[in-house]
């Protein structure tokens, strides 16, 4: 990926502006990444390359969610960085996209609302207690 499509996001901004560009960001390497993606996971099975690949890309998207939300994922314990990562993952985009028939606008907007719910939720639990 290209500098432009994946940059840090810094820990420290604002939780709305951390939103903001995390999903924007998903949301252009996923829009380029799927065509190639697609025709990865039909090779995947017989290749132990791909599978390796696969993992790697996985780790690197839960590793840049733990990155960008640490403040809130400390807060939360471990089970939401897992959830997280499956919400902004391929397999997900991939269902909104094709299997719901979204417009990459409205996926986009339905990613955000997703882990907006997830932080804040995580964000209001210890007031709960």
């Amino acid at each position: 990926m290209t500098t432009a499509a994946r940059a840090p996001i810094p820990s420290v901004l604002p939780l709305d502006k951390r939103l903001a560009r995390f999903c924007a960001q998903r949301v252009r390497l996923l829009e380029i990444v799927s065509p190639a993606a697609r025709a990865a996971i039909l090779r995947e099975p017989d290749s132990p390359v791909l599978r390796a690949a696969r993992a790697r890309h996985l780790r690197r998207v839960r590793e840049e969610v733990a990155q960008v939300f640490a403040p809130e994922l400390a807060a939360a314990g471990p089970g939401l960085l897992m959830v997280i990562t499956v919400a902004v993952s391929l397999p997900t985009w991939a269902s909104l996209r094709e299997d719901w028939a979204m417009s990459a606008e409205d996926a986009h907007a339905m990613m955000r609302q997703t882990v907006t719910a997830l932080l804040c939720d995580a964000v209001a639990s210890p007031l709960r207690r």
